[in-house]
């Protein structure tokens, strides 16, 4: 009996950009954060506008500065994993996508809530209520950005989600500790002698002989 096929191992494409996406987006985010907390440490105003905004407003800033801290710490590690094979890794890129992508609608909801009353125009409302990115934290005082430029940057962390939840990213990733194996040989059954009863596994030399060969019992000679 020949061993079973040993069978091909998933592709990890979409691992890959999965992992490649995640750190990107992870590093992107710690830059982005270091450069909005040095920006709001330097100015005049306090931290998270303190005693300027509302202070429910205060709150959900600072709130939603540790999701953004913690999603962009999870799409780093899980990157490194996903790139290692671990099996967890898909599971922390999901959820450091889903961390960003919450963030940021969080964001825009406060945004709205907070200065949806002021006439400021249309075009400085849009850009205070939807320039709410690391992106926008980390070119916004040196570049004109357009305002709708987060909202497209948004396509990353949600097509990394959907690469992070594929069943083939999974399974790649499930097998990152496992080596191929070989399916054992069926047992052969031993031989057993007609008109004889034999012990398991023995089989006498004369089974071995083939028919016609001068040692081979013959059909009169019996067993005594």
């Amino acid at each position: 009996m020949y061993p079973a096929p040993v069978q091909r191992p998933p592709s990890g494409g979409t691992a890959i950009v999965a992992g490649i996406s995640a750190l990107v987006g992870g590093l992107l985010g710690v830059v982005g954060m270091i450069a909005a907390m040095v920006r709001m440490v330097t100015s005049d105003y306090p931290l998270f506008a303190w005693g300027y905004a509302p202070a429910w407003v205060s709150i959900v800033s600072a709130v939603l500065l540790v999701v953004d801290v913690v999603a962009a710490v999870l799409l780093l590690i899980g990157a490194i994993m996903l790139f290692r094979r671990g099996k967890s890794a898909p599971t922390m890129v999901a959820l450091g996508c889903a961390g960003v992508i919450g963030a940021y609608m969080a964001g825009v909801i406060t945004s709205v809530a907070q200065f949806g009353h002021f006439d400021m125009g249309s075009r400085i409302f849009r850009e205070v209520v939807f320039g709410q990115s690391a992106v926008n934290s980390l070119l916004g005082p040196h570049v004109d950005l357009p305002w709708f430029l987060p909202i497209l940057l948004l396509v990353f962390p949600a097509v990394t989600f959907l690469l992070a939840l594929l069943p083939s990213t999974r399974k790649w990733c499930g097998r990152g500790n496992q080596r191929p194996t070989w399916a054992p040989a069926a047992p052969r059954m031993p031989y057993q002698h007609p008109g004889m009863p034999q012990a398991p596994g023995y089989a006498p030399p004369q089974a071995q002989w083939a028919q016609g060969h001068p040692q081979a019992p013959r059909p009169q000679d019996g067993y005594r």
